[in-house]
């Protein structure tokens, strides 16, 4: 199966919904009830909700796919500190 935007936030060492961003203008095949209703439980603000359940999965695997892994960042950064001391 493919994986979930969540997945690949979690694999890349983002927070969860990360990429979840409200998208002006965007159409989304997923069912925004369902979805609206999900964010609501999880503590979103039901008008927030509503704006992210539109958000298309596609443009959150976009935006996974063009940023960097922070874990890998991170001991980048280190490593040039090191390389620097």
């Amino acid at each position: 199966r493919r994986l979930t935007p969540r997945e690949c936030e979690r694999l890349q060492g983002f927070p969860d919904d990360f990429s979840l961003v409200d998208w002006p203008n965007a159409r989304c095949p997923k069912d925004e009830e369902e979805m609206t209703a999900y964010l609501v439980a999880s503590g979103w603000p039901k008008e927030l909700a509503h704006k992210l359940a539109m958000t298309p999965d596609g443009h959150r695997y976009k935006a996974l796919g063009n940023s960097m892994a922070v874990p890998v960042m991170r001991w980048l950064g280190i490593q040039i500190r090191k390389a620097l001391s």
